[in-house]
């Protein structure tokens, strides 16, 4: 009976982390941390107030756009964040392993 208990474990845990490396790598998907990606196009008027409310944790240049990850604390919170109306890209920080989804920045889902 042990092995057949075992077994059952098993299938339920390999059917959730499944699951859940689904659910965290579509649009929408809003990571747990402080840390949040965007892409802006060349030009944006809004990386200049980002840059001065020293927002901005990390800035890659790719010459037509820019994906940036955005600190939420420095803009008033979550909710500050979601206010500029800004697309958050947080389900491209998302690696699948062996059928697991660690969220690059989730230092805790990493270290897991």
């Amino acid at each position: 009976m042990p092995n057949r208990t075992l077994n059952r474990l098993a299938a339920i845990l390999l059917l959730s982390v499944s699951a859940s490396a689904q659910i965290f790598n579509g649009p929408g998907y809003v990571g747990p941390g402080p840390l949040h990606r965007v892409r802006l196009e060349a030009g944006d008027p809004r990386l200049e107030s980002l840059r001065a409310a020293d927002a901005i944790a990390r800035e890659d240049d790719y010459g037509a756009f820019r994906h940036l990850a955005l600190d939420e604390t420095k803009l008033g919170g979550r909710e500050g964040l979601l206010a500029l109306g800004l697309e958050l890209r947080d389900q491209e920080t998302i690696v699948g392993f062996n059928d697991a989804a660690f969220d690059t920045y989730d230092s805790a889902s990493v270290r897991a």
